[in-house]
């Protein structure tokens, strides 16, 4: 299956805005909390998907991974750590629309081979999600409810 390459950013850039989303319900109180002392807080994980967003589609230009932390260097307070994200996110999908379509074929070396760069982006999204699932159980734990997934929680949908 072939996509186009706005295809695949307006894929990316749903997939971004609920992951967004969730990491503005985290109050600023709690950007720090770890559910345990060797955990990752809210803000590390919100700046670690700023992060990695760079570091993979910079993965495709150059093969190697160059991962920027996810310390406190990267945004303090609430809207400092919420505009990291939106910053890393803006110069990811520019760097894609430089690559071009070219880049989401083109061999990308890893560990274990290469692999096309399309294949990088899926594995981005899929750590994307992984990381939102996790901030959204952060919230659980703290009371809070999380934004729903699609606009509708599932005690919402209609039943047969």
């Amino acid at each position: 299956m072939e996509w186009e390459l706005e295809e695949i950013i307006s894929w990316w850039d749903r997939v971004y805005a609920r992951t967004l989303e969730v990491a503005q319900a985290v109050p600023a109180e709690w950007l720090d909390w770890r559910p345990t002392p060797e955990e990752f807080s809210p803000a590390d994980l919100i700046r670690h998907l700023a992060s990695t967003e760079l570091m993979n589609l910079a993965r495709l230009g150059s093969g190697k991974l160059a991962y920027g932390g996810h310390g406190p260097e990267h945004g303090r307070t609430k809207a400092e750590v919420i505009a990291y994200l939106e910053e890393c996110h803006a110069q990811a999908v520019a760097l894609l629309r430089q690559r071009g379509e070219s880049g989401l074929s083109h061999p990308v070396p890893t560990n274990q081979g290469s692999i096309a760069g399309w294949r990088v982006l899926v594995g981005m999204l899929e750590h994307e999600i992984h990381h939102r699932s996790q901030l959204c159980s952060y919230l659980s734990r703290l009371g809070i409810s999380p934004p729903p997934l699609y606009g509708l929680y599932v005690e919402e949908l209609p039943t047969t």
